[in-house]
């Protein structure tokens, strides 16, 4: 994909500029994406489905199990679709897949 590059390739000032920030899943390395390339929640979520494998899953937490969440330069967790997009592409600075987020009584250790 046009989107992904190797976290070993990844030019550091662009990581601090915000336009490539770390992508997770529970239980697999973390890559890089170029986040300006999308327009809208859906995209992301479409790019991140199809990069893990996940089509189909990340359309219906609740009953998929699969729950993204980011984390802002604050260091803050949050739901990935709670805010704005705007402001979302301003504070990025990464991305998980959460597995049995939803649900579950400890919650899930991304």
């Amino acid at each position: 994909s046009g989107f992904l590059q190797s976290s070993e390739n990844v030019d550091q000032a662009n990581l601090h500029s915000g336009t490539f920030v770390e992508v997770h899943k529970s239980g697999s390395f973390g890559r890089s994406l170029d986040i300006s390339k999308f327009s809208s929640y859906h995209e992301l979520r479409s790019e991140l489905a199809h990069l893990f494998s996940l089509e189909g899953k990340l359309e219906d937490p609740v009953r998929s199990g699969w729950q993204l969440v980011f984390v802002d330069r604050e260091n803050d967790v949050l739901l990935l679709g709670d805010d704005p997009w705007q402001r979302v592409l301003n504070s990025l600075s990464a991305i998980f897949h959460c597995l049995d987020s939803i649900g579950s009584a400890n919650g899930s250790s991304c």
